[in-house]
């Protein structure tokens, strides 16, 4: 299908810089300026992916290598069954004829490039894709920010004023269904955050966290007693199952912490703990937590897997002489490579002190 150009200016502030092209290039195509500084066709890409963003409209056809200025804004004629109003994208296909679109990519940056002015012509004005939507900015600039509405590269902010009678909320919600049976080493996450340290030196004071939770409460407030269905947290994690068979043969976690950090080139001089109890040393009056960890019901407090010969804080998997090994207890140990469990139970200090 041939598409026409008209209704441009090439007044210095519409025409983009010529060069050559890089591809042949038809009316309508929406192109990209290389690195090289040549032109090519453009087309919507995933977050993490390839940016080749359009930033103008050919509103002439070019062989491969030959000069050509697009412009920002045009009206290219030349489509059938339009809807009046619509908006046009970027698309992903990436070939020429194929960059625009009326239907909104998925799973990509989206770029809406104009509108359908009539059933055949569509208002051409490139603007910048909205990046914000899918994935976070970068803080620009030599010297140091901080974290202020200002300069955050993506902020959410949620206010809830008056008193909510049921339901829940959240100023983010992500939701993902999996139905597939998987057939090889697959991930899914409904959230993703990655923070990386490149280098330097972490001073006192300095936090660092993929993911930074903070619970503050600024009023009044009181939390009903009950079991667990009152709480107050940072961090709220809930498994659940509707399936009318759940079998686990591995590990299910409200909260898992998986190390992949190298025991070569590693030096210890504190601590390195997969979860961690602290005071915050930035307040001049603190309080200590009642309890490190607090069990409402489970079947062990504590359970070891390790190979028959691990010893860890003094504690050796092996048979104990008058624990059962079928049994609930506060102290749970199995011979992974064996699979049999050995119980330690643990006595008040009362029962002690009576015997």
């Amino acid at each position: 299908m041939a598409y026409y150009a008209r209704n441009f200016s090439t007044e210095a502030s519409n025409v983009l810089p010529s060069g050559k092209a890089a591809s042949a290039l038809a009316v309508g195509d929406l192109v990209y300026l290389t690195s090289s500084g040549t032109w090519a066709l453009a087309a919507s890409a995933a977050p993490k992916g390839t940016r080749t963003d359009a930033i103008g409209i050919m509103v002439q056809n070019a062989l491969i290598y030959e000069t050509v200025s697009p412009v920002r804004r045009a009206t290219i004629n030349g489509w059938t069954g339009l809807t009046i109003g619509a908006k046009q994208y970027l698309s992903a296909t990436g070939t020429t004829g194929n960059t625009i679109t009326a239907t909104k990519p998925t799973n990509t940056i989206v770029q809406c490039i104009g509108v359908a002015r009539s059933a055949t012509d569509i208002e051409i004005d490139v603007a910048p894709a909205v990046e914000f939507v899918f994935q976070i900015g970068t803080i620009y600039g030599a010297t140091a920010h901080s974290l202020a509405t200002t300069n955050t590269p993506l902020m959410v902010n949620g206010v809830l004023s008056a008193a909510a009678a049921s339901d829940a909320y959240a100023p983010i919600y992500g939701n993902v269904n999996v139905t597939a049976t998987q057939t090889n080493n697959v991930s899914v996450f409904t959230g993703w955050f990655e923070h990386y340290i490149t280098g330097g030196t972490i001073v006192l004071g300095g936090n660092h966290a993929a993911v930074w939770g903070v619970l503050e409460i600024t009023g009044n407030s009181v939390t009903t007693k009950g079991s667990l269905s009152t709480d107050v947290s940072c961090f709220r994690a809930s498994i659940t199952n509707s399936a009318t068979a759940l079998v686990n043969g591995d590990v299910m976690a409200g909260f898992l912490a998986d190390s992949n950090i190298t025991s070569s080139g590693v030096t210890n001089n504190g601590v390195i703990a997969a979860f961690a109890a602290v005071v915050s040393q930035s307040h001049a009056t603190k309080r200590a937590w009642d309890c490190a960890m607090y069990i409402d019901q489970c079947d062990n407090v504590f359970s070891f897997e390790g190979a028959a010969s691990a010893y860890k804080s003094g504690v050796k998997i092996a048979s104990i002489t008058g624990i059962p090994n079928a049994s609930s207890a506060v102290f749970r140990m199995r011979d992974r490579l064996n699979g049999v469990y050995y119980y330690v139970p643990m006595y008040t200090a009362s029962e002690i002190t009576g015997e």
